[in-house]
């Protein structure tokens, strides 16, 4: 399945499912608005990077730890891995064990903490990433075209501070 046939099945699904969710604009308390219109664009977001892996041959486990080494060229141990992608240790453990076979990452102990793994990208993490990110990089401009800089730096405000409020909340065990 090339990459325009795996968007238009994408499409196709979401058009068919939008119903699904409440109309955000059914409602006058802003929150709920927004949690409504967030959920939507979450999963539509990921609908549309997994119809860019599937076409690209890539699979959503083995590229965000490969952008999170990328931002790291010196490595991460598992444990860092694991919090910076929000996921238990044991799930980041296997994650790396897949990344290794496919020669796309290194692991070795930590020099001064012979507990602790330290994973780096392989050149061929490199490469997979550099493959990629010409495809993801226009996929997110086309996704993005027409919102100003200015309401791009306010969003990442808002995400990053509800980020941190989920994760207080989610530490709490309110629930």
């Amino acid at each position: 399945m090339d990459h325009d046939d795996a968007l238009d099945q994408t499409c196709r699904f979401h058009r068919r499912t939008q119903h699904m969710i409440p109309a955000a604009e059914d409602t006058r308390d802003s929150r709920l608005r927004f949690a409504l219109k967030m959920a939507l664009a979450s999963r539509r977001w990921r609908a549309c990077v997994d119809a860019l892996n599937l076409a690209t041959g890539n699979d959503r486990n083995s590229l965000i730890p490969l952008y999170q080494l990328a931002a790291r060229p010196s490595g991460l141990t598992q444990v860092e891995l694991a919090n910076r992608m929000s996921i238990v240790e044991s799930s980041a453990a296997r994650m790396v064990s897949v990344l290794l076979r496919k020669g796309l990452v290194t692991r070795c102990r930590m020099p001064g903490d012979r507990r602790a793994w330290l994973v780096k990208l392989t050149p061929a993490g490199q490469d997979a990433i550099a493959r990629y990110e010409p495809r993801a990089k226009a996929l997110r401009e086309r996704l993005l075209d027409g919102v100003p800089e200015e309401d791009l730096a306010a969003a990442n405000r808002v995400l990053t501070h509800l980020v941190e409020r989920i994760t207080e909340e989610l530490d709490a065990e309110r629930f």
